[in-house]
């Protein structure tokens, strides 16, 4: 008797374990991303840099145009002894144009020209160099 008792206990036992026993895991689908471990760290893509580009002019005149924003809707013009001027992008048949309440910045290609109240005071500006 004290046999069987055991062979009950073990049996028992036994079938208790099965039921502890974790699931095997599923396969993750094949269109499914890959889990992310969690000692990655993800880091957001660096924003682009403004850039400020030199533009050499008829006369030898140099004229720094600064983008304000990675995005090129401003633009800070600097004329030859003047302090710089903040223009905004406007609507432009061809290549870019940005104005301000005087100052007009129109660019395409690597040329520029560049007109106060309705003049041209810059032109043949060749673009010389360009940073960001």
């Amino acid at each position: 008797m004290p046999a069987l008792r055991l062979l009950l206990i073990a049996v028992l036992l036994a079938g208790c374990s099965r039921g502890t026993e974790a699931p095997p895991a599923a396969a993750p689908a094949a269109d499914a991303p890959a889990p992310i471990p969690e000692n990655v760290v993800i880091e957001e893509p660096a924003t682009a840099q403004p850039m400020t580009m030199l533009y050499r002019c008829e006369g030898d005149a140099k004229v720094t145009v600064a983008m304000l924003d990675a995005e090129s809707e401003k633009v800070a013009v600097t004329l030859p002894g003047e302090d710089a001027v903040e223009l905004s992008q406007a609507p432009s048949a061809s290549g870019a144009r940005y104005v301000g309440d005087k100052l007009v910045f129109l660019g395409k290609g690597d040329e520029a020209t560049f007109e106060r109240d309705g003049k041209t005071v810059f032109s043949g500006c060749k673009l010389q160099a360009a940073a960001g």
